[in-house]
């Protein structure tokens, strides 16, 4: 059985998709590119509109690529989808419809975004490039927004959306952006905020709480102090106070004015648990997602930035002509900078000890590979390894990917064996710590890979 697609004509002509809720998701959609202008998408079932959203594909090469969508306003349970649509409407003769498709038809024209002729239906580098794409054709990189549920605060929604459909990952979004700026292709402007992140999952969702630096109780009380210029006497503000009046314990006299009598001078702690008083309290933090407790030094800080398309980069994206030079293969194919590559499995290595999961991490590394070939290997791991990340130092290539099943990483080996017989590399192709039980640190990881 086929999918049968509604396309109906508003007064100017432009031919719009109505997905509805009896809309069914199929492997083929018997549609062309040219057939049509925009996609609507009637249903208020939100579950249901984000299977078909992402069974359209409209960030891989195909008939809804780029497309202007629009999702129904009174749609439930899809936020993030439904603030990165193009508009919200339920009907093709809205204003918001017809004006919004023609600025998308005309940008794409303009830029000269190349719609069709690569193959990049998987790897997250490559859908991670056709996001910017994507912005690229609706004016520009959307600021991140303070957004309720995002796993950092703020988020561009069109990330969110496809991060929570785990089509690619935080970790993959920041490195790319690091990329493309050191490549010139886009351009920090102001800094929007500054947030701090669990290093375990990633999420800014944390609750903070003073504790006792003495025995990490959290059942501890600030007590606002008194020093009274005559006597000289300090103690707690309790003290000074009898019957409504201040009165010095020490002394007697009565406090009448502050500045001239007394001052309040920075409060003392104390510790109900221990008993112990000090004037400064630590500071612990806890995920409310995976709900481990570290402290501030061990969290993450993240710079919250709104960017801009520089000349360069509008070339490079709209062409999808980032392959030129190794800087520019590298973005291009979620290959990163040796020092990005480091600090990713860095990270990872950490993550793995601390959750006591570190046989889920797995480097791949591919030598003596010819400069010639690399784009060839990139292109193909970004295509066939999902999550993958790779960097190209002195003739080899390394890939550092996480796992579940060891018939992943099998058949992983398996595809990059025949695909280097392919193209005729003789280098030895080695599998690092596939099975690796121990708890191990990144400097020893990275000393005995690199």
């Amino acid at each position: 059985m086929e999918t049968v697609f509604k396309i109906v004509e508003n007064r100017r002509k432009q031919r719009v998709v109505l997905i509805e809720d009896d809309f069914r998701i199929f492997i083929h959609a018997p549609i062309d590119y040219d057939e049509f202008e925009g996609v609507m998408f009637m249903s208020e079932n939100g579950t249901l509109v984000e299977q078909q959203f992402l069974h359209l594909s409209p960030l891989i090469d195909g008939a809804f690529y780029l497309k202007p969508f629009f999702i129904n306003p009174k749609i439930e349970n899809a936020p993030f989808l439904k603030w990165a649509a193009d508009g919200l409407a339920t009907n093709i003769e809205e204003t918001v419809v017809a004006n919004k498709i023609e600025d998308i038809i005309h940008r794409i024209k303009d830029l000269g975004i190349e719609l069709s002729g690569e193959e990049f239906k998987k790897g997250e580098g490559t859908l991670l490039t056709s996001v910017f794409r994507f912005f690229l054709s609706r004016g520009g990189i959307p600021d991140s927004e303070l957004r309720k549920g995002a796993t950092l605060g703020y988020c561009v929604s069109l990330y969110e959306f496809f991060m929570r459909h785990n089509v690619f990952s935080l970790q993959s979004t920041i490195l790319i952006y690091r990329e493309y700026i050191k490549s010139g292709y886009i351009k920090p402007l102001d800094v929007i905020d500054v947030v701090q992140y669990c290093k375990y999952c990633n999420n800014t969702h944390v609750i903070y709480t003073e504790i006792c630096p003495k025995c990490g109780s959290c059942e501890i009380e600030l007590n606002n102090m008194m020093h009274h210029f005559p006597c000289a006497h300090i103690t707690d503000e309790t003290s000074f106070m009898v019957d409504g009046d201040l009165i010095c314990p020490k002394c007697n006299k009565h406090l009448h004015h502050v500045g001239v009598d007394y001052d309040r001078p920075a409060g003392i702690f104390s510790c109900n648990s221990c008993n112990a008083s000090f004037s400064r309290s630590d500071m612990r933090g806890t995920c409310v997602s995976c709900k481990k407790v570290s402290s501030l030094e061990e969290f993450r800080l993240y710079k919250i930035y709104s960017f801009k398309f520089t000349p360069l980069g509008k070339v490079k994206i709209a062409q999808w002509d980032i392959y030129n030079s190794n800087d520019d293969m590298s973005v291009a194919t979620g290959f990163i900078s040796i020092n990005a590559f480091i600090a990713y499995t860095t990270n990872q290595i950490e993550v793995c000890n601390l959750t006591n999961n570190i046989s889920r991490l797995t480097t791949i590394r591919i030598k003596e590979v010819p400069m010639s070939r690399v784009k060839d290997i990139a292109k193909f791991i970004f295509n066939n390894i999902a999550h993958a990340k790779c960097t190209f130092k002195n003739e080899h290539v390394y890939i550092s990917l996480l796992y579940r099943e060891e018939s992943t990483i099998d058949e992983y080996s398996r595809m990059l064996d025949e695909e280097m017989q392919t193209l005729a590399i003789d280098g030895y192709l080695g599998v690092d710590f596939s099975n690796h039980k121990e708890t191990m640190t990144s400097v020893d990881y990275l000393k005995h890979l690199l």
